[in-house]
């Protein structure tokens, strides 16, 4: 077996019962099938274990671990990369799915070219939908990126954070655990950090579910945590010295992103109880 065409599909899995079902079947219908899929049971109390007990039964790439709510799908995902054994690590989402050839044309990118990167379009959809569709810059497939162009382009998400990347990269790298919408800040770590960013004409299927971590009303406290990540973003490229338009563009989206919050808090603050109040003030003072 080529580990270098290996690909590994980790998919955090929390409360996950309604669509992971699709997911998982969107990786054994790959028409590449030189893969292995590690899902991170976290803690879920509904049937999210049975069914993924039973593809892991049938299916001997399928590998499954349980563990007790880590508190974000970073954790997890983190949790999923000790055990990864392919050349190149691809992240689902348990309400998400693949087109059936993505990691098909994934391989035949491979063959041709070396990358650290691989980024497929991306729709995103919901049951009335299409919402938005994402495709490679200037839509030329062709295009060779260096992670400098790509890290400015991922601040407005002219790239999305969908891709397929190195294992070495990311192993080195990690899922950035403190924070509820941490990968964010993975995402823009990995592509500053690679060199060879290729792109890929088929599908990653990212789904609006109303009930996921970041949509779920019990967390959107948290949800002002982005504003930490958004300062975070904004300190890495002036820790490295990143060109000034690209610094220019971190501090807009940081003071973007501290107003919208701001507002926000000030029309719901009524909803939030007094612990939460003191958390987002906090969080809300310190940027």
């Amino acid at each position: 077996m080529d580990v270098e065409t290996k690909f590994s599909i980790i998919m955090a899995a929390y409360n996950a019962e309604k669509y992971i079902k699709e997911a998982i079947n969107s990786v054994l219908y790959q028409t590449y099938q030189n893969w292995e899929l590690i899902i991170v049971d976290d803690g879920s109390a509904d049937k999210t274990a049975s069914i993924t007990d039973l593809y892991a039964g049938t299916d001997k790439r399928i590998i499954v671990i349980h563990q007790e709510n880590s508190g974000t799908a970073a954790a997890a995902r983190n949790t999923a990369l000790k055990h990864v054994t392919g050349g190149y690590v691809q992240m689902l989402d348990s309400d998400d799915k693949f087109e059936k050839t993505l990691l098909e044309s994934y391989f035949y990118i491979l063959q041709e070219k070396s990358a650290d990167i691989i980024i497929p379009d991306c729709i995103y959809y919901d049951d009335n939908g299409v919402v938005w569709k994402k495709k490679a810059p200037g839509q030329d497939y062709s295009q060779l990126m260096d992670g400098k162009e790509a890290f400015g382009l991922s601040l407005d998400w002219t790239i999305h954070g969908f891709f397929c990347v190195k294992s070495e990269l990311i192993k080195y790298i990690k899922y950035d655990t403190g924070l509820i919408n941490g990968d964010e800040f993975t995402t823009r770590k990995l592509l500053y950090n690679a060199k060879k960013i290729l792109f890929s004409n088929c599908h990653y299927f990212y789904r609006k579910n109303s009930d996921s971590t970041t949509k779920s009303k019990k967390n959107s406290a948290r949800m002002f945590e982005c504003l930490v990540t958004d300062k975070k973003i904004y300190c890495y490229a002036l820790e490295n010295k990143m060109p000034d338009n690209i610094k220019v563009k971190c501090a807009n989206k940081l003071v973007a992103s501290l107003i919208w919050h701001f507002i926000d808090y000030e029309k719901s603050k009524c909803q939030y109880s007094n612990k939460e109040k003191m958390f987002i003030q906090n969080i809300i003072q310190n940027i």
